[in-house]
């Protein structure tokens, strides 16, 4: 499965610009034996940050990077859960898109699959360990 996901966030600034946000989140899920799987998930961001101290021009940049690992067990239930591990590491120069940070944390997630949708949550806490310490990482 490939989501995609773009966010816009106004107003941003003295000129009431837009920041954009479009990120793809492929979920891999692999199978460890006959009763649990690995679901992988990496979320990629670019960001469109506009120039604060302008009315034009703003720049496109990757932001942080955000792997995550949830083992599950394999049942053929509606209701699916698995916990395990996510990090972030920083994938950007630019600090107004990234946090600078490297972090890692535990996840839980839990959704319903029912025909073509599935309804979901995650549940993740990210401690940062290493980087801009200036920067706070959001839980």
């Amino acid at each position: 499965m490939l989501p995609f996901e773009f966010d816009n966030s106004r107003p941003i600034g003295g000129y009431s610009r837009a920041q954009e946000l479009f990120s793809m989140k492929p979920i891999i899920p692999i199978p460890l034996g006959p009763n649990s799987d690995l679901i992988t998930q990496s979320v990629i961001s670019a960001v469109s940050q506009p120039d604060l101290m302008s009315p034009r021009g703003s720049t496109w940049k990757l932001s942080d990077i955000t792997p995550r690992f949830c083992f599950s067990p394999d049942n053929q239930h509606i209701f699916q859960w698995g916990v395990g591990p996510t990090s972030l590491f920083p994938a950007t120069s630019e600090q107004t898109v990234g946090t600078r940070e490297w972090a890692v944390g535990p996840m839980g997630a839990f959704f319903v699959e029912q025909g073509y949708w599935t309804l979901g949550v995650q549940l993740i806490d990210l401690r940062s360990f290493a980087g801009n310490r200036c920067h706070p990482v959001a839980h």
